[in-house]
Protein backbone atom coordinates (compact mmCIF):
# COMPACT_ATOMS: atom_id res chain seq x y z
CA UNK A 1 0.00 0.00 0.00
CA UNK A 2 2.90 2.14 0.80
CA UNK A 3 4.42 1.16 -2.44
CA UNK A 4 1.50 2.30 -4.21
CA UNK A 5 0.76 6.05 -3.00
CA UNK A 6 4.59 6.67 -3.20
CA UNK A 7 4.16 6.02 -6.80
CA UNK A 8 0.91 8.38 -7.52
CA UNK A 9 2.48 10.38 -5.53
CA UNK A 10 5.54 10.65 -7.65
CA UNK A 11 4.00 10.05 -10.95
CA UNK A 12 1.66 13.28 -10.63
CA UNK A 13 2.51 16.03 -12.38
CA UNK A 14 3.43 19.00 -10.89
CA UNK A 15 2.62 22.20 -12.65
CA UNK A 16 4.93 25.21 -12.52
CA UNK A 17 2.91 28.43 -12.10
CA UNK A 18 3.99 32.18 -14.06
CA UNK A 19 3.15 35.37 -14.21
CA UNK A 20 5.70 36.19 -17.37
CA UNK A 21 5.11 39.35 -20.39
CA UNK A 22 6.85 41.51 -22.43
CA UNK A 23 7.31 45.40 -22.12
CA UNK A 24 7.59 47.39 -24.61
CA UNK A 25 6.73 51.45 -24.96
CA UNK A 26 6.24 54.31 -27.43
CA UNK A 27 8.39 57.14 -27.46
CA UNK A 28 9.13 59.16 -24.42
CA UNK A 29 9.63 56.62 -22.04
CA UNK A 30 14.00 56.30 -22.97
CA UNK A 31 15.18 53.23 -23.97
CA UNK A 32 17.12 51.94 -21.15
CA UNK A 33 15.52 49.48 -18.53
CA UNK A 34 12.60 48.61 -17.11
CA UNK A 35 12.30 47.64 -13.15
CA UNK A 36 9.23 45.23 -12.97
CA UNK A 37 7.27 44.30 -9.68
CA UNK A 38 5.02 41.44 -8.43
CA UNK A 39 3.40 41.97 -5.86
CA UNK A 40 0.98 39.32 -3.62
CA UNK A 41 -2.59 40.94 -2.70
CA UNK A 42 -4.27 40.60 0.70
CA UNK A 43 -7.80 40.52 0.14
CA UNK A 44 -8.59 40.39 3.42
CA UNK A 45 -7.04 43.71 4.29
CA UNK A 46 -6.77 44.87 0.40
CA UNK A 47 -2.93 45.28 0.63
CA UNK A 48 -0.18 44.01 -1.19
CA UNK A 49 3.15 42.23 -0.39
CA UNK A 50 6.20 42.76 -2.61
CA UNK A 51 7.49 39.30 -3.28
CA UNK A 52 10.21 40.29 -5.92
CA UNK A 53 11.29 42.46 -8.81
CA UNK A 54 13.32 42.34 -11.49
CA UNK A 55 15.24 44.92 -13.89
CA UNK A 56 14.57 44.24 -17.62
CA UNK A 57 15.63 45.79 -21.00
CA UNK A 58 13.20 48.04 -22.72
CA UNK A 59 11.31 45.58 -25.31
CA UNK A 60 12.28 42.71 -23.14
CA UNK A 61 10.89 39.78 -21.24
CA UNK A 62 10.16 38.75 -17.79
CA UNK A 63 9.26 35.62 -15.89
CA UNK A 64 7.81 35.04 -11.91
CA UNK A 65 6.85 31.75 -10.49
CA UNK A 66 4.09 31.68 -8.37
CA UNK A 67 1.20 29.57 -6.14
CA UNK A 68 -1.94 30.04 -7.11
CA UNK A 69 -3.67 33.53 -5.64
CA UNK A 70 -4.05 37.19 -6.67
CA UNK A 71 -1.08 39.20 -7.48
CA UNK A 72 0.07 43.14 -9.08
CA UNK A 73 2.65 43.37 -11.63
CA UNK A 74 3.74 46.96 -11.87
CA UNK A 75 6.50 48.49 -14.42
CA UNK A 76 7.87 51.75 -14.29
CA UNK A 77 11.12 53.21 -15.74
CA UNK A 78 13.44 56.01 -15.29
CA UNK A 79 11.78 58.04 -17.58
CA UNK A 80 8.33 58.16 -15.00
CA UNK A 81 6.27 55.63 -17.11
CA UNK A 82 4.70 53.61 -15.46
CA UNK A 83 1.47 51.26 -15.24
CA UNK A 84 0.02 48.26 -13.51
CA UNK A 85 -2.11 45.23 -14.12
CA UNK A 86 -4.12 42.70 -11.47
CA UNK A 87 -3.96 38.84 -11.99
CA UNK A 88 -5.35 36.14 -10.38
CA UNK A 89 -3.74 33.35 -11.16
CA UNK A 90 -6.09 29.47 -10.19
CA UNK A 91 -4.65 26.59 -12.57
CA UNK A 92 -2.52 27.99 -15.59
CA UNK A 93 0.62 30.92 -16.53
CA UNK A 94 -0.89 34.49 -17.03
CA UNK A 95 1.02 36.63 -19.72
CA UNK A 96 0.65 40.51 -19.18
CA UNK A 97 2.08 42.57 -21.44
CA UNK A 98 2.86 46.20 -20.72
CA UNK A 99 3.50 49.18 -23.38
CA UNK A 100 3.84 52.00 -21.84
CA UNK A 101 3.27 54.96 -22.76
CA UNK A 102 4.53 58.82 -22.65
CA UNK A 103 2.76 60.98 -19.54
CA UNK A 104 1.51 64.31 -21.12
Amino acid sequence: MKWLLLSLILSSPVHALSIKGRVSSTQGCGDGKVMVWLSKIAEEFQQKELLMHTLVPLNGTYEFYVIPGQYRVEVSTEKGCEEHKNVFIVHKEARVDFVLKAKK
